[in-house]
């Protein structure tokens, strides 16, 4: 048993007693953090142990203190998790040796490698395959020295994909912790995501679908293949500032969608409110970067500014590896809905709009999100659906603390369904 599980087990006595042919908790926090292997896989097998802590009796009973304790455990864990090799420019490889064998988790990292305050993610497009990709963005890495940035450049095999598919999207995710992880100098609210042809298609498809994670999207000319209307993008991105570029006509990448999912955001921000987005486009055709190359773009881009907790979301759910977005936790059938969850401090209460379903829908809370001393109220499409304390909870404390980034962290999980 390792360290943090025995420590768990301590802090675990007093509140779990499992009959005799039931799971400790402590065994299956073990076998959670322990799982290895294929990032997709990992996912799979963790979200399975989730259901088995869920089913104890007691997982939402622990007291607050040992909340407490158990969160800081799951800090100390962070140690052994994956971390970026800090000792670049040179292509690496995220994951075990095996995982990297076909190209998988190949990355390189630039700029500020002593202290770091932000972090950009810079994507490579379709000519940038193999070791191309290093040499496409390295250029970025001295003047990020000065703005002390850390560059990452991940890397992908598949030309089919692109930045649009599950794996992708999950490495550089993990590139994302990883890197926090290795500079704990990085504020996770100022990362940002570029990118230029296909790096411009991962930055709208990851900046949206991963919208909680970044300060500023950028995408640098290009946008999605299929309609941004069908990808659940827009309502993601109400809370992530943005600057985009793109030619008036684009020969190679779609210029059309980046036109109608400008539109459709105009639309959301009379609907919603938000959506702090700089829209440039250059008049004629091409497809190029914008005027002076991604170096000069990279460096007119605004300090990226995430807000952590931000009280009014808006998500759609649409891919089984992004379960959580900021408080909001969802399980059920994909695509789903479109959620807009605001909440109000003062009255200790929160309100759902949901067009569709509400199954497998969650909310996410801690002590810093809402008063446990008091009654919460949750409504959704006007109907009372829950009046009550928040408990904590064994299993909210495992899903949500495996990142790094502590304004994803949760201590409690009031199902609405």
């Amino acid at each position: 048993m390792n360290h943090l599980a025995l420590l768990v087990c301590l802090s675990l006595t007093a509140a779990t007693t499992p009959q005799d042919d039931s799971p400790r908790p402590s065994d299956l926090i073990e076998a959670y953090l322990d799982v290895q292997g294929d990032p997709l896989v990992v996912a799979k097998e963790r979200s399975a142990l989730l259901e088995r802590m869920r089913g104890l009796g007691d997982d939402d009973e622990l007291t607050a203190v040992q909340a407490k304790d158990l969160a800081r455990q799951f800090g100390k864990a962070q140690k052994g998790m994956l971390k970026v090799d800090p000792k670049g420019p040179r292509i690496q490889s995220l994951y075990e040796p095996e995982l990297g064998a076909d190209g998988k988790g190949r990355y390189m990292i630039g700029g500020d490698t002593n202290k770091p305050k932000s972090l950009l993610i810079s994507l490579h497009g379709s000519g940038s395959y193999g070791d191309k990709f290093a040499k496409s963005s390295s250029p970025l890495f001295r003047p990020a020295q000065g703005r002390r940035q850390l560059v990452v450049l991940p890397n992908i095999v598949d030309r089919k994909t692109f930045w649009s598919a599950p794996a992708p999207a999950q490495h550089v995710i993990d590139l994302i912790d990883a890197s926090l992880r290795t500079f704990p100098s990085i504020d996770p609210n100022q990362v940002t995501v570029t990118g230029f042809s296909g790096g411009s298609l991962g930055s709208w498809v990851l900046g949206a679908w991963h919208a909680d994670r970044f300060g500023m999207v950028a995408p640098a000319g290009g946008g999605p293949f299929e309609s941004t209307s069908n990808l659940g993008m827009i309502p993601n991105l109400r809370n992530t500032p943005m600057k985009i570029h793109q030619y008036e006509i684009d020969g190679r990448m779609p210029s059309d969608h980046v036109k109608e999912a400008i539109t459709l955001m105009e639309e959301a921000r009379k609907k919603w409110g938000g959506y702090d987005f700089e829209y440039i486009e250059h008049p004629g055709s091409g497809h190029n970067p914008p005027p002076g190359g991604m170096k000069k773009w990279v460096e007119g881009l605004p300090q990226a500014s995430r807000t952590p907790r931000p009280t009014k979301l808006c998500w759609q759910p649409h891919i089984a590896d992004k379960r959580q977005f900021a408080w909001l936790y969802y399980d059920g059938p994909l695509p789903g809905p479109v959620i807009v969850a605001e909440l109000d401090a003062k009255k200790n209460s929160i309100r759902l709009e949901i067009e569709g379903e509400a199954k497998g829908l969650s909310v996410l809370l801690d002590k810093d999100l809402v008063k446990f001393s008091k009654t919460l109220t949750i409504t959704v499409n006007g109907e009372n659906v829950f009046e009550g304390k928040p408990t904590h909870s064994l299993s909210t404390i495992a899903a949500t603390h495996l990142t790094p980034d502590p304004a994803l962290h949760f201590t409690s999980q009031i199902d609405l369904d």
